[in-house]
């Protein structure tokens, strides 16, 4: 029996195309039975395939995704931080860093923080060894800046004590480069350093604290020297065995403003002479009126004129000093009294011996820079006279 051409064309049939584009697979025993058991149309399946995500590619983007946060994380924090670094940035607070090295005694960090300006020769007194014999030094009570706004320049007015009294400040501060361009910087331009004035006749060198200053021997009216605030003791040196001077203790504050050649405090060392300078003039005295009492001693200029004759019958010293006086109307110098015995010697008069009483007066010698003048054996040079 022959079958319809359709029945024989059955097995070489190609499958119609899915809408997809994606043949069907071919009709097997499965699908054609079910088919044929009425179990409907077969199920397509599309040609897409899905694959799972890894593990491994579920643990990078995680790790992407948390990196990215936590730099959001670290750009806020950073920008908090250099907020907050910038409000502890100011004027006020580099000022205040200032008062409080000089409040410690640390001159070294204050002056390397504000550079005060000075010639070595003027920088003896600022330092650590100076400042540490301060017996008080400055108390901060408030700082402030006395103007605020967006200027680069600033004033900042600080109040202060020194010794129980209260004085005020004005600092100029000058905004410089910022560091990493964000952290703002601050500097100082003035010094708190204070000028005194330093007199004293004869005192050719003063110290504080054992740090020693020579002063200026061409300075008929005194001398300057620079410390930082505090209550300091000045001490006169290069005096030797001769010459006494008290100490000097001076509460040096500072000046208002940073305006240069305002002199803060003065201090006035008097150097008086020892016992051992009135022994030395005493012993000076018997040996200028022993000398000119006899021949050929009292031909000397320094001798009392009738004492220079070389014709005198007598000659003689009936008393010498037994004390010398510091003088009131003469600066510096001791006075004591000698008497010669003489008669003079006359072919026509006739003349008797008599007594020559003269003061004596001794002035003690200082070179150019104040110091005392010493003869080889030690002792005081004086310039001698007798006086009527």
């Amino acid at each position: 029996m022959e079958g319809h051409p359709s029945d024989m064309n059955q097995g070489s049939t190609p499958p119609i195309p899915s809408p997809s584009g994606v043949p069907f697979p071919p009709p097997g025993p499965d699908s054609q039975q079910a088919f044929h058991q009425g179990a409907g149309a077969p199920v397509l399946q599309s040609g897409v395939a899905f694959t799972p995500t890894s593990e491994k590619t579920r643990r990078n983007t995680k790790r992407a995704v948390l990196a990215v946060v936590a730099c959001a994380i670290l750009a806020v924090v950073a920008i908090v931080g250099v907020t907050i670094a910038n409000w502890t940035r100011t004027p006020e607070a580099k000022v205040r860093e200032y008062l409080e090295l000089l409040a410690a005694g640390k001159a070294n960090a204050a002056t390397a923080m504000v550079d005060p300006d000075l010639s070595n020769e003027d920088r003896v007194f600022v330092t650590d060894e100076a400042m540490a014999s301060a017996s008080s030094r400055l108390e901060i009570e408030d700082v402030e800046e006395s103007e605020s706004g967006r200027s680069k320049n600033r004033t900042v007015i600080a109040t202060m004590r020194l010794d129980g009294e209260r004085f005020t400040r004005l600092f100029r501060v000058n905004q410089g480069d910022s560091t990493l361009g964000v952290l703002k910087n601050w500097k100082i331009q003035d010094a708190m350093v204070s000028r005194v004035s330093v007199s004293g006749d004869h005192v050719p060198a003063v110290s504080v604290g054992g740090v020693t200053h020579d002063r200026d021997p061409n300075s008929s009216s005194g001398s300057f020297v620079m410390v930082y605030p505090g209550v300091y003791t000045f001490t006169a040196e290069g005096l030797g065995d001769y010459l006494q001077a008290d100490p000097v203790t001076v509460a040096v504050k500072a000046a208002e403003t940073a305006e240069p050649g305002g002199t803060i405090a003065s201090v006035d060392l008097k150097a008086t002479f020892t016992d051992k300078m009135e022994k030395a003039a005493l012993d000076a005295a018997v040996a200028a009126t022993y000398s000119c009492g006899s021949v050929p001693g009292n031909i000397e200029k320094v001798c009392p004129f009738p004492v220079q004759s070389t014709t005198l019958a007598l000659l003689e010293v009936k008393k010498v000093p037994t004390s010398m006086k510091l003088s009131s109307s003469l600066s510096n110098t001791y006075v004591g009294e000698a008497v010669f015995r003489l008669q003079e010697t006359s072919s026509w008069l006739d003349t008797k011996p008599y007594d020559l009483r003269r003061s004596v007066s001794l002035t003690p010698k200082f070179d150019d820079k104040r110091k005392l003048m010493l003869d080889a054996s030690g002792k005081p040079e004086f310039e001698i006279s007798f006086n009527s």
